[in-house]
């Protein structure tokens, strides 16, 4: 994705850091212009609201730059 070999499990880690998250887990996207994309698929833990920009602050530096999600969908966990 972006150039750039992603391994999900290493994003998943880094977002699973953040004490407002239950869950998380990235997919391969497909981006406007067609390029794949890390997707990150998110529960927040007990009802919180996590937004977006501050899980991709959250995870900036671990994975490199082109492994951190662009886009976060939140979901509730089964």
């Amino acid at each position: 994705m972006r150039g750039a070999r992603v391994e999900p499990a290493e994003v998943e880690g880094a977002l699973s850091e953040h004490t407002g998250l239950a869950q998380a887990v990235v997919v391969a996207g497909e981006g406007s212009s067609g390029q794949q994309r890390p997707v990150s698929h998110v529960v927040p833990a007990d009802g919180r609201t996590v937004p977006s920009d501050e899980l991709r602050r959250s995870a900036a530096g671990r994975p490199p730059e082109a492994m951190v999600p662009s886009v976060f969908r939140t979901g509730a966990s089964t």
